[in-house]
């Protein structure tokens, strides 16, 4: 495999005479991978973990010699068993595991693709069919299926914000095809997304520092590209109250050899919400043109997104000292029915790589986004426990520009017994941001029975962007993996040197506010060990930078910037492959400095700290014949270690509840061919608002069900119809608490109806 280091496959391929098929193995990973996408179905010439076809194991024992009867007819003879190796071509996915969910690899930062037994990390990659078949609709959707991620925002909201591990990642941190800054800038939408890949906890080596310094995960979406075998889909979607949508996706290869490639998808979705007097108009178009010559891969994105929600979902606050009231209903919206979030995002992205001998690749990548916003938002804040809120409604004009660029070389060679997977590579990222803000005025209503509140006058707010903010990351990184004896042992370490320069100006004066330069080191280490084959023993150590700190207003040091702090991270795990499911353990401890304020001398300083200390365990795969499950539990710890105040030292860290679980199965329904049933449970404890530990939301628990049948028209090209419903018993609730984003409502009961034409 170009540009990464070759692992054979080997399977044993049954040959028989009297019309007995041969099956290869590119044909046992396709027919294990029949539910999975179009892409990776045209890629499973490769390597595959522990897949196993049912035909292959309908075959007779090779290797035996003896005769063998089938069916009354003459004796068969069983030839001896022919081995065939095959590698994964350079610039492909991994294919997916047993059952489709998931995929057996994820690219691991600038390491590029790994396979997730090869992986010192806690690895998972959500598949298209995945996200066709629960009918995502954003990013939140996808990753409801993980049990250390939850929403911050809030269902129905215009952007996509998440707890992972405990700590918040914010949209801005996702990444296209390894890129920062190419993705819409609030919502993302996955259907132009082949895969949705997540790397639990710090990813500083791996990553660099993420545009807004989330720590919790890395979240990579790779792009759908056109497969050998055409592809056209139409389709159409509801969502209740009374949204209709409309998805196509259009792919098609030329060449001689096919190696042109052409993929669209576009979506266009408008109306009612199942929240009163709530709606949104979301339209998206992106096309992907592709290369994939002779030692030479490229490929070129661009996109446009534009949104629009009508009373939109945001965070709540709660003044101090108040208990928390329990969550309203999620139809009765108590947002004013007039405030509205509008973005445009326009992006693009290219990437290349070209062999430069058969263990050495180039590659480099660039990308921009434009991204306009006006809003007229609304911060509810909770006054009392009975549900009394002061609304602090407000015009919002943002502007951002982002400009992207990595490049690097990856390869591998020996040193006597030992293999290396060398990888160096430069980033740079570029952000330049403007923005406006007029409060009109504070009005009082109540969650429970919202007031009739006049809209407030715009006229007067210009939306203005002026700049505000010049952020320029750039870092250098080195890694290697040592392994011996044919990868059971692998030893990863590397060392990322990452500057931070950002300055702030005044959105009236244009005067200079704020500035640093700063350079921080950014290390990791990583042992793997496969005792057997199957298994997968790991520890690793890692560091995360993220932007310093501003010196808030009422404090002796107001104003003061600091430099660039950096979280760790320790981990241990294992993930045992056991042909059809894998398990995976994760144990792992993240430390995160914070800023405080010295209530005695009201100097603020990054003294603060939290450690967040948990259990992750995963299920996936095909647990019997029809069986499907995605399933994990996480366990936490959250501790407010240095606060600098006796009375939270030691407290309950806010936003980190104690157990997540996600159980989720699929079905194929034996005697009702082609009829798949679903369900998934959602489970969080409870969780703190405060640092005190005096302000808590419940736990709570959400079921998810849904069915989706296949049927083929004359032609023999099928049509897919799904229905989902979530939160079926329309439970209401808190989904979230953070000390900093307030609490999330969860979502209404909502139904999902959409049917698939294939062409």
């Amino acid at each position: 495999m170009m540009g990464f280091k070759k692992r054979a496959i080997s399977l044993g391929v049954a040959l028989a005479t009297a019309g007995v098929a041969h099956v290869t193995a590119a044909q046992q990973v396709a027919q294990s991978d029949a539910q999975a996408s179009a892409q990776t179905a045209d890629q499973a010439t490769g390597q595959t973990t522990g897949q196993a076809s049912d035909a292959s194991a309908a075959q007779p024992a090779a290797g035996t010699g003896a005769a063998q009867t089938q069916n009354g007819a003459a004796p068969v003879e069983t030839l001896p068993a022919v081995t065939v190796s095959a590698t994964r071509p350079a610039g492909t996915l991994a294919p997916a595991y047993a059952g489709g969910q998931v995929a057996t690899g994820a690219r691991v930062g600038f390491l590029g693709q790994r396979d997730v037994m090869d992986t010192p990390f806690s690895v998972t990659s959500y598949t298209s069919d995945t996200i066709a078949n629960q009918q995502a609709r954003d990013l939140s959707d996808v990753l409801d299926n993980d049990a250390s991620v939850r929403n911050v925002w809030g269902q129905g909201s215009y952007t996509n914000v998440f707890k992972i591990r405990g700590f918040t990642v914010w949209s801005t941190d996702v990444s296209w095809d390894g890129l920062y800054g190419v993705l819409p800038l609030a919502l993302i939408g996955p259907d132009t997304a082949e895969r949705v890949e997540i790397i639990h906890g710090l990813t500083g080596l791996l990553s660099g520092i993420s545009p807004t310094g989330g720590i919790g995960a890395s979240i990579n979406v790779e792009p759908k590209r056109a497969t050998d075998a055409p592809i056209t889909s139409v389709t159409l979607d509801y969502m209740s109250d009374s949204t209709f949508g409309t998805h196509v996706d259009v792919g098609r290869r030329f060449g001689d050899e096919n190696q042109w490639g052409i993929r669209f998808n576009g979506t266009f979705r408008d109306g009612d919400t199942s929240t009163t007097d709530q709606s949104q108009r979301l339209g998206d178009a992106v096309l992907g043109l592709d290369y994939r010559g002779n030692g030479f891969r490229a490929s070129l994105d661009a996109g446009y997104q534009n949104d629009k929600f009508d009373a939109p979902v945001q965070p709540v606050y709660a003044d101090a000292g108040i208990s928390i009231p329990a969550a309203p209903k999620a139809t009765d919206n108590f947002y004013p029915s007039w405030s509205y979030y509008k973005a445009q995002d326009t992006f693009a992205a290219a990437h290349a790589e070209y062999d430069l001998s058969s263990n050495w690749t180039a590659f480099a990548a660039v990308g921009e986004r434009t991204t306009q916003v006006q809003q007229l938002a609304t911060q509810p804040t909770l006054t009392s426990s009975t549900g009394d809120t002061a609304i602090n409604p407000y015009f919002w004009a943002q502007r951002q520009d982002t400009y992207t660029a990595t490049t690097g070389i990856r390869g591998n060679f020996d040193t006597g017994p030992v293999n290396h997977q060398f990888t160096v590579s430069g980033s740079y990222y570029h952000q330049e941001g403007g923005s406006s803000i007029a409060f009109p005025g504070a009005v009082s209503s109540n969650i429970y029975n919202p007031a009739s509140l006049p809209a407030p006058n715009s006229d007067t707010f210009a939306f203005s962007t002026p700049t505000t903010s010049i952020l320029r990351d750039s870092s250098l990184a080195v890694a290697d993996t040592a392994s011996i004896l044919d990868d059971r042992i692998q030893f990863t370490a590397g060392v990322r040197d990452q500057r931070v320069n950002s300055d702030g100006f005044s959105a009236t004066t244009g005067a200079p506010t704020t500035h640093y330069n700063e350079t921080r080191w950014t290390p990791a280490f990583a042992l793997l060990v496969k005792p057997i084959e199957n298994v997968s023993v790991y520890a690793n150590y890692i560091e995360g930078l993220q932007q310093g700190p501003t010196a808030p207003a009422g404090t002796v040091n107001a104003g003061e910037v600091f430099a660039p702090y950096v979280s760790k991270q320790v981990e241990v795990g294992t993930k045992v492959d056991f042909g059809r499911i894998m398990a995976t353990l994760a144990v792992f401890q993240i430390e995160q400095p914070s800023g405080l304020t010295n209530p005695t001398t009201l100097v603020y300083s990054v003294d603060g700290d939290q450690r967040n200390r948990g259990i992750e365990l995963n299920v996936v795969g095909e647990a019997a014949k029809g069986v499907r499950v995605l399933s994990g539990i996480t366990f936490m710890n959250g501790e407010l270690t240095n606060t600098g105040n006796a009375k939270t030292q030691g407290n309950t860290a806010p936003g980190v509840p104690h157990t997540m679980a996600n159980l989720g199965g699929e079905w194929d329904v034996p005697f009702v061919p082609q009829l798949t049933l679903s369900g998934q449970m959602v489970y969080t404890s409870a969780e703190y608002l405060d640092n005190a530990n005096t302000q808590q939301i419940p736990s709570w628990t959400r079921f998810d069900v849904g069915a989706r049948y296949v049927f083929y028209r004359a032609n023999g090209k099928p049509v897919t119809i799904r229905a989902n419903v979530e939160n079926v018993f329309n439970r209401a609730y808190w989904g979230n608490a953070d000390a900093t984003y307030g609490l999330a409502l969860g979502a209404p009961r909502t139904f999902l109806l959409s049917a698939q034409f294939d062409f």
